[in-house]
């Protein structure tokens, strides 16, 4: 994302138009942009209402790769918010590591790995090292 500005309406309806038409794909794609916003603005309590919308869950229950990425933005939020709803940034992004494990590196296996090591290298700990 660049500097520039977003109209979130835009992108709402935007990924509402995929919803409607079964494009759960294109409507995770346009959700992961309007998420990685919000957490650039720190508008935290907005990105975790977008992630626990309820057409958001229910996609994320049909495929696997789309559980790991709403738990890499649950673990994107808790780095920076507390929120007793939520668990440590550690456990979520594990939960997408242990998802992705056994596919084909993609994008976000490496978005979560990086986490991870920056988590294990920031508390010193050698044996987290060997995810990376």
């Amino acid at each position: 994302l660049n500097n520039e500005p977003i109209d979130l309406n835009i992108l709402k309806n935007i990924m509402n138009k995929y919803l409607d038409q079964g494009q759960a794909r294109n409507y995770m794609m346009i959700k992961s942009i309007l998420l990685d916003y919000l957490i650039k603005l720190t508008l935290y309590q907005d990105a975790l209402n977008e992630i626990n919308d309820k057409n958001f869950m229910d996609i994320c229950t049909e495929k696997k790769n789309f559980q790991a990425q709403r738990e890499y933005f649950l673990g994107k939020i808790s780095l920076n918010f507390g929120n007793d709803k939520l668990n440590s940034p550690v456990e979520h992004f594990e939960r997408a590591y242990n998802v992705l494990l056994n596919d084909n590196i993609t994008e976000l296996t490496w978005k979560v790995l990086l986490e991870l090591s920056d988590i294990y290298v920031a508390r010193g700990n050698e044996i987290g090292r060997a995810h990376v």
